[in-house]
């Protein structure tokens, strides 16, 4: 049973082997499937930094005195702008 053990194993190595050396087929790399980076299809529209590859959070979480900054900045903007 040992001896069958190693074969099978063998086996499989040499079918990995194979389907490496085999030639891309069109239909799966349309789909991804032979994409490096390994990200879903849901991950793909995030933005993420050059340097570390993390993502970039676009939305910032503002609390009461960050909405009430905005507000003031944008009444002196209008009153600044009506001069």
């Amino acid at each position: 049973s040992k001896k069958k053990d190693k074969k099978d194993k063998k086996d499989k190595k040499g079918k990995d082997k194979e389907e490496e050396d085999n030639p891309m087929q069109y239909s799966k790399f349309m789909k991804g499937a032979y994409d490096s980076s390994g990200s879903s299809s849901s991950d793909e529209d995030t933005r993420r930094s050059a340097i570390s590859g993390r993502k970039i959070k676009m939305k910032i979480k503002k609390d009461k005195t960050d909405k009430d900054l905005q507000k003031n900045r944008e009444k002196l903007r209008q009153f600044l702008n009506q001069m």
